[in-house]
């Protein structure tokens, strides 16, 4: 490995801030190799877009499949990471945030992979607050032990003058959009949650 850069993403257009948010995709498809998912979140007056590219041996910088928010202002794309395997079936999935959605009270959204995977969301998760749900989320491993990945969300300006929260979500063949386990800051502006990256 040299330091050559060997592909170049691209953006649609000025001011989107594609390349803010990049991650592993895992392996969505299921071919055995391991795909990139960059967001772009203030795409079209803040609407925000995703972009999957597949890995391949011989992987180019044509995207694959796009995300698109729903509405303007919601930042969607702001956060982005693999889910690995929330559901068992042996495909990675998706995880992407819109902190601003509702006013800021921010939707994370989750995507099954598969061999023909869409851009349809499988699982939402919604905050309440105006708290800024979903600027930050990740695979959280497999925290319980059962066999599912599961995914955690921060919300750095919940509870108490922004002591901060994060949430975790536990995987499962039917899994859905309620929190299982909420972690919280020790003091008054922490932000905890901030940023939530799994290592190891």
């Amino acid at each position: 490995m040299n330091n050559v850069e060997d592909l170049t993403f691209a953006g649609e257009n000025a001011n989107n801030y594609f390349g803010l948010a990049v991650s592993s995709a895992g392996d969505l498809n299921g071919d055995g190799y391991s795909d990139v998912v960059i967001g772009a979140k203030r795409y079209s007056s803040f609407t925000g877009r995703a972009y999957v590219y597949f890995g391949d041996l011989s992987m180019d910088n044509t995207v694959d499949i796009i995300f698109t928010g729903d509405s303007p202002n919601i930042l969607f794309g702001e956060s982005v990471s693999t889910a690995e395997d929330v559901n068992g079936d042996g495909y990675s999935d998706l995880i992407i945030s819109a902190s601003s959605y509702g006013g800021g009270n921010g939707r994370a959204y989750l995507y099954f992979g598969g061999s023909a995977m869409d851009d349809s969301p499988d699982v939402v998760m919604s905050g309440t607050t105006l708290t800024n749900f979903g600027g930050s989320v990740s695979n959280a491993g497999d925290v319980n032990g059962d066999g599912y990945s599961d995914v955690i969300i921060g919300e750095k300006f919940a509870y108490n003058s922004a002591t901060g929260r994060a949430y975790i979500y536990l995987g499962g063949e039917s899994m859905n959009g309620i929190v299982d386990h909420t972690l919280t800051g020790e003091g008054l502006s922490s932000y905890f949650g901030s940023l939530s990256i799994r290592r190891g």
